[in-house]
């Protein structure tokens, strides 16, 4: 089953640290109010991404992280 996926939403990993990288920017006051929205727009698909690779078998591989 292949469909188009942009290549940097293959790595769902590095949204999640990005995302969380950015939500904790923005509770310490590093990251001004702005630039907040932009890290929404990475943490929130990124979560779903996630699921979606850990769900979704690949060719034989078990569903898991393990």
């Amino acid at each position: 089953m292949d469909r188009p996926v942009l290549a940097f939403l293959q790595h769902w990993r590095l949204l999640v640290l990005l995302g969380d990288l950015g939500l904790w920017l923005t509770a310490y006051a590093y990251l001004p109010w702005p630039w907040n929205s932009v890290v929404w727009y990475v943490w929130l698909p990124a979560d779903s991404y996630e699921m979606e690779h850990l769900v979704t078998p690949r060719s034989g591989e078990s569903a898991g992280p393990w």
